[in-house]
């Protein structure tokens, strides 16, 4: 069972948002331009039996934040949601001070997605698709790209893409603990982004077990958005 999930405290919900614990995942050096270290920050909150794994930052897109903006999205959502009840951690009401606090902890002291999926039991993995026809020649606007148009991005993945709608679409997903997923996710992002396909990305959670952690590195790079997938490259 793949997991995609993006919890939000919602004043008019009867049940509260139960988050029993939260990791910040470091992502490698290198990932963008940009020279800030990003992170993706990860709530697991409880639902019935189950614990849930759910991404901060928006429903679509890929959530690779600096350390400011899982901030920012704390202090505007979850942390807000702990003033009414809406949100309790460990079944207990908690102040907004100390809620911040406690993901303060969890930034300061982040894991590798390796790490991750060692703690955990998923991986976590960046999910990308849309329609090949608007991308296909598509140059990039990044000078750090190692793709610089589109059609290197598919010739260096092609045997990992899934093609559907007779070749029409293709979806990927790569396993972040990979050598430069992270960073192939993000500059695939913005090839669709340019193509005007802006939602045709978002993190995504697979329960693993020992024999399905990776034992290889990526070429220096699986597979409709919604559709089910196989295991992630």
């Amino acid at each position: 069972m793949q997991y995609h999930s993006m919890s939000r405290p919602d004043a008019g919900q009867r049940l509260a948002i139960n988050e029993r614990t939260r990791v910040v995942i470091a992502l490698p050096d290198g990932t963008t331009f940009y020279s800030d270290r990003l992170y993706i920050g990860v709530a697991f909150d409880l639902m019935g039996n189950t614990m849930i794994p759910n991404v901060l930052g928006p429903s679509s897109g890929l959530p690779f934040l600096a350390r400011y903006n899982i901030m920012s999205l704390l202090c505007g959502g979850r942390a807000m949601g702990t003033v009414d009840g809406t949100v309790i951690v460990n079944g207990e009401t908690i102040t907004p001070e100390r809620y911040l606090g406690i993901w303060r902890t969890a930034i300061a002291e982040p894991l590798t997605a390796a790490q991750f999926t060692e703690r955990h039991g998923y991986e976590i993995v960046a999910v990308l698709g849309g329609s090949l026809d608007p991308l296909r020649g598509t140059r990039t606007s990044w000078s750090s790209s190692p793709f610089k148009t589109f059609d290197d991005f598919e010739a260096a993945y092609r045997g990992h893409m899934a093609y559907y709608d007779e070749g029409w679409r293709f979806r990927i997903e790569l396993d972040l603990r990979r050598d430069n997923a992270a960073r192939d996710a993000f500059y695939l992002q913005s090839f669709l982004s340019c193509a005007d396909q802006r939602d045709a990305a978002f993190i995504a959670f697979n329960p693993v077990g020992p024999t399905q952690m990776p034992c290889a590195s990526m070429p220096n790079a699986q597979s409709d958005l919604f559709v089910a997938t196989g295991e992630a490259l």
